[in-house]
Parts: structure tokens; sequence; C-alpha cells
């Protein structure tokens, strides 16, 4: 998991995974930017067991002038 994170992603820095106590497992992810996260579950389906899933979302919208500026220096 660790080493798919490519170093140009725009969002993610870093992934650590750890054991901070006994039975518990910590899962960070060092961002880029601030973010707004949406955590949620998803049921066993087929070859896939249960799941939870991490959406990240930009914490203020994009401005579309800055992001075409930035694009083109």
């Amino acid at each position: 998991l660790v080493a798919k994170v490519k170093p140009d992603d725009p969002n993610i820095a870093g992934i650590r995974v750890g054991q901070n106590a006994p039975g518990v497992v910590r899962l960070v992810v060092d961002l880029k930017q601030a973010a707004m996260p949406q955590v949620f579950t998803l049921p066993p389906v087929a070859a896939y067991r249960h799941r939870l899933v991490f959406d990240l979302y930009p914490a203020a919208p994009v401005d579309p002038l800055e992001a075409l500026i930035a694009e083109r220096l």
C-alpha cells in the first residue's frame, strides 16, 4: 500500500500503518493539503470481503482560474 503512493500524487504525501494498542490498527494518510474525508464501510460482495473506504475531497473548492494559471507555470 505504501509503495503505491507516487511522489507526484497531488494529494497524498505518504501512508503509514501501525499497531498503537493491542487489537488496534492505525492507518495514517499524510496529506499535501487540507481535505474533507468521507469514510464508510461496504459489505462483502463476490471476491471482496468487508471493506473500509476513504474518499478525500478538497477542503476548499478548486478555483478554475487558479488551476489554469498553475498548470501554465
